[in-house]
């Protein structure tokens, strides 16, 4: 944080804004999380793993009639055409909660008396974004044994995807959808989002004082 001086922290040197200070930092639990597995996309991962699974089964038991040389050949290739769709299948139904608790693993969060920041590192970059949060700005608790604090919202959209029969995949147009951005799986959710409120109040409010890390302990902070 920025002291009397106007110095920063270490590593933050030309991101904190003149008078910004930070309140909190913290990092999310790493822990595989899977209590979103029940979803219309896994209910496609299922379908779409188990056609693949169903594919693979059904080329090696026919062409396992085939005794020729060729035959052979075609009883070892021809299944392996169903691997990549069930490795796609496997990651939409399962590989995804692996990658989302590996990307909260390298992740970090910090609270200023400005703006919430969520860094990621991944493959040797690292990533720094800021969400300013203002007095209008929603904030939203998610309690539980591990807590979530949404802040913002990230549209993304994708291509869309039909099969029709006789004409095979077909794109058209895309899907947009929404992400919901905060931090997340916090043991002391509670607690940083009354932080939050604490900042927005202020912004609210500029001439009421500053927001430091001192003026924004609760009773179960040290």
């Amino acid at each position: 944080m920025r002291n009397g001086r106007g110095l920063s922290p270490s590593g933050w040197d030309g991101i904190l804004e003149e008078g910004e200070t930070i309140l909190w930092q913290g990092a999310p639990d790493g822990a595989v999380d899977f209590s979103g597995i029940w979803s219309l996309q896994s209910l496609f991962a299922v379908f779409f793993t188990g056609f693949s699974l169903f594919w693979i089964m059904l080329t090696f038991s026919i062409t396992a009639q085939m005794t020729d040389n060729i035959g052979q050949v075609f009883h070892l290739a021809f299944p392996l055409f169903g691997v990549p769709f069930l490795l796609v299948g496997l990651q939409l139904l399962l590989g995804r909660f692996w990658a989302d608790a590996r990307r909260r693993r390298n992740s970090h969060y910090t609270l200023t008396n400005r703006a919430a920041y969520i860094g990621v590192r991944t493959k040797g970059t690292r990533s720094l974004d800021r969400y300013a949060i203002g007095p209008n700005n929603p904030i939203t608790l998610e309690e539980g044994t591990l807590g979530a604090i949404w802040f913002a919202r990230a549209s993304y959209s994708r291509p869309r995807v039909m099969v029709q029969p006789g004409r095979g995949v077909m794109r058209g147009g895309a899907t947009n959808s929404q992400a919901r951005i905060g931090f997340e799986r916090l043991a002391n959710a509670r607690e940083v989002y009354a932080m939050m409120r604490k900042v927005q109040i202020a912004q609210a409010n500029p001439e009421g004082g500053n927001v430091t890390k001192n003026n924004v302990k609760g009773d179960g902070d040290a």
